[in-house]
């Protein structure tokens, strides 16, 4: 009878805890913040990018960035590209940047598709 409790606390701090560690990133995102999404950012470490054609590439989280693998970059972009990451800002809205010839460019801001 004394377990019902502790087991029932045991479970909710384990949903707090796995809400508190997922991010912000995932979701859809388009250009005017409309469904047909232009990025989806998925919780297994893929997104999928539709502006020219469909792609879908790994990436790893850095700090604030998600940053697509190298792999991905050398096989979907020019040869002058040598990094591609996505940035949450504090508006919900998702920039796409690129690395090439060592500078940073960035590619658009997509809102979050509600």
């Amino acid at each position: 009878m004394k377990k019902s409790p502790k087991i029932g606390l045991v479970f909710i701090l384990l949903i707090i805890i796995s809400a508190c560690g997922k991010s912000k990133f995932y979701g859809e995102y388009s250009v005017d913040g409309n469904p047909r999404y232009d990025i989806k950012i998925l919780d297994n470490n893929t997104a999928k990018i539709n502006l020219e054609s469909m792609i879908t590439v790994e990436y790893e989280k850095n700090g604030d960035r998600l940053e697509v693998i190298q792999d991905d970059v050398y096989s979907y972009y020019v040869d002058s590209v040598t990094g591609v990451f996505f940035e949450l800002k504090d508006d919900d809205t998702l920039s796409y940047n690129i690395v090439k010839n060592s500078e940073e460019m960035k590619i658009g801001e997509f809102k979050y598709i509600e």
